[in-house]
């Protein structure tokens, strides 16, 4: 009978194994049986063909699917030979130091597992023998070794009921266990050819199948920092292995910690070749086996230390590993970082001008643009980049202004070329609004096209100009696109769409009201030095006659309004007298039926023969009857002025 010499109990208690990390148990187990492989080898230098079988049973179903109710691990390594029995008795023995064993991984079992059921068949003083025993929280372990009729090295470890409230975290497929067996054990499936395979009814997987359809060593180095050496072997992984660019630190050949490379890196933030890889780097060193947690969960090294710290900290240790994965992955960062360049070019050439100015000022910073960024994500990095940028000159700039010595000799050079750069940060913001507005072209172009149901209703139009039954206090002075007739409406200090303004049913499209510059306020009352009436049509109407058509209409609203009998919205009255000028904008299309009543009531045909204008001395109105393609040409050449004050930062052809 052989006991050990601490409370077991206590050990499991005490040891730092958190839920999400469950599986470590069984990692630990399959650990064990590599070691005891690699034991057999030292021993007979012919033994090249160790296994390890990992069986999963499951029984009863749950919310999560079907439970685990044991997890056996079986191999062929040298076994619990009386020294491995009586390192396993001892608490944290030294027996494994060779390949970094702590001496405590095994109570990881019953910290996630009821028991573990053992039976070892192995080889000593030229004979097989059987030892057969159950390790539990109880402190007697009957281990006692009898003779075996079977001659061959077998292990097998039954983990066996986990606990319940683990069941989540270790419910895994065995194409998930594989994976995460492969990336704590790749060192070791690297270098040596041990077979494990994991299996769970008629299913399986090979472990090391996975590590070398997927894996490709491309190259090793090695680097000092503080007086330590540390090697990193760099391999690139298939996308079906790993999800990311990772570095993988390991103490004796396991691994402890793994990071994302982007983090570090931005550029490595995709795959690293055309073939559709990850980088992984693989970090040991006899630094890293020294200093590693006894749970092999993490390292005692500080993220920081001094300069006059003998010992290398995380900082040190991370920063040489990203110079060394910049030299190995030179060829294909460049080729990254110029595929990358390439599509955030064109993406502001042909989508987001606003943005050109940043190929000029920023072009480095456009280089470290994380690859595959795409849509909103791309945007917002390079606003950030365009922010900085304006932010920068604009800050410079008053920086001069402020300096008492503005008669310096280099000082008017320095402030034009500050000077020049904040002026092609505001055209950017122009050329921003040039594509809105080319956006809105488009989008008016197309809504004049005949479709299924025929040519599109008014009312779309309408809200394409301005939102129907709405105001400009409603929804702000930049919130409506009447520039598509004439830039000035921009400016008005009230616009009503499609809100009543005389008793009746009648109401104008849209009403726009200035006031004189010298009484501009929001609740101004008095006469108005101009105001704008528009009517829209639908496209292609052909029904119009004398007592029924845009002209007539906008008309008896200047009557009504010069008449007193007009209100806005909110029961204001609308004030107007000889003084005040009427500008009426007919919209619509100039067919047969309304050519007539132009012709015959004199409107003059404007140079384009897309539009006619009269002036009613009458009514102090001037009249436009525009024609859609009239609205749609003038927009755009209206446009080009803009575009011309970029100084070619946009062509034509791309708005």
């Amino acid at each position: 009978m052989a006991n050990f010499k601490v409370d077991v109990v206590g050990k499991i208690t005490n040891f730092d194994l958190s839920a999400k990390d469950a599986v470590m148990s069984i990692l630990e187990a399959v650990i064990n049986s590599i070691h005891s492989i690699l034991e057999r080898q030292s021993q007979d230098h012919s033994f090249q063909d160790g296994y390890i079988n990992i069986i999963v049973d499951k029984n009863k179903d749950n919310l999560f699917g079907k439970e685990i109710s044991s997890v056996t691990i079986e191999d062929n390594g040298v076994g619990f030979t009386t020294e491995n029995m009586d390192s396993f008795l001892t608490i944290e023995s030294q027996r494994k130091i060779k390949y970094g064993g702590k001496g405590v991984g095994r109570f990881s079992w019953l910290k996630v597992f009821s028991q573990a059921e053992i039976v070892s068949n192995y080889f000593e003083n030229s004979a097989f023998y059987k030892r057969e025993f159950i390790f539990n929280a109880k402190d007697d372990i009957d281990a006692i070794p009898q003779d075996s009729d079977i001659s061959e090295y077998k292990t097998i470890v039954k983990l066996v009921n986990p606990h319940q409230e683990l069941q989540p975290f270790l419910n895994k497929s065995i194409e998930a266990l594989a994976k995460i067996i492969a990336k704590h054990a790749l060192y070791y499936l690297i270098s040596n050819p041990i077979k494990i395979k994991i299996s769970e009814n008629e299913n399986e997987v090979f472990v090391n199948e996975l590590v070398s359809n997927n894996i490709q060593e491309i190259n090793s180095s090695r680097f000092r920092t503080k007086n330590y050496d540390f090697e990193i072997k760099h391999y690139k992984i298939n996308k079906s292995f790993i999800n990311h660019n990772e570095v993988l630190l390991t103490a004796d050949s396991r691994l402890v910690e793994s990071y994302n490379v982007e983090k570090l890196m931005p550029i490595l933030s995709g795959w690293v070749d055309s073939f559709e890889c990850y980088y992984a780097g693989i970090v040991s060193s006899e630094y890293l086996n020294t200093h590693v947690q006894a749970n092999r969960l993490g390292f005692n090294i500080s993220e920081e230390s001094g300069e006059l710290d003998p010992y290398p900290c995380m900082k040190d240790i991370k920063d040489k590993i990203i110079s060394e994965i910049m030299f190995v992955l030179k060829d294909d960062i460049n080729n990254i970082q110029k595929e990358t360049y390439d599509k955030v070019v064109n993406y502001i050439e042909n989508q987001k001008p606003e943005y050109s100015v940043l190929k000029h000022y920023c072009d480095e910073k456009l280089r470290l643009i994380k690859p595959n960024l795409k849509g909103d994500k791309l945007d917002d990095e390079l606003h950030r980049i365009y922010r900085g940028l304006e932010r920068e000159s604009r800050d410079k700039i008053r920086v001069l202004i402020d300096e008492k010595d503005i008669f310096g000799s280099n000082y008017k050079e320095v402030f034009l070329e500050e000077f020049s750069k904040f002026d092609d940060c505001s055209k950017s913001n122009l050329a921003k609004y040039i594509t809105y507005r080319k956006i809105i072209i488009e989008l008016l172009e197309s809504a004049l096209k005949r479709n299924n149901d025929g040519y599109t209703k008014e009312e779309v139009i309408h809200n394409i100009l301005f939102p129907m039954r709405s105001t400009n206090e409603e929804y702000g002075p930049c919130s409506h696109n009447l520039w598509l007739i004439d830039d000035r409406l921009s400016y008005m200090s009230y616009i009503a769409s499609d809100k009543k303004i005389i008793d009746g049913k009648n109401r104008p499209d849209i009403l726009c009201m200035d006031t004189p510059s010298v009484f501009k306020s929001d609740n101004y009352s008095g006469t108005h030095d101009s105001l704008t009436i528009i009517e829209l049509k639908r496209p292609m109407r052909n029904d119009y006659n004398d007592e029924s058509n845009p002209m007539v209409q906008m008309l008896d609203y200047v009557s009504a309004i010069r008449d007193g009998k007009a209100e806005t919205h909110d029961g204001r009255l609308i004030n107007a007298d000889s003084n005040t000028r009427f500008y009426l904008y007919a919209i619509c299309d100039i067919n047969k039926s309304l050519l007539r009543i132009l012709n015959r009531d004199d409107y003059k045909p404007l140079p384009d023969r897309l539009g006619y204008y009269k002036y009613h001395s009458g009514y102090n109105s001037q009249i436009e009857v525009l024609s859609f393609d009239k609205l749609v040409n003038d927009a755009r050449i209206r446009n080009r002025i803009f575009i011309e004050t970029l100084g070619g930062m946009v062509s034509f052809d791309k708005l």
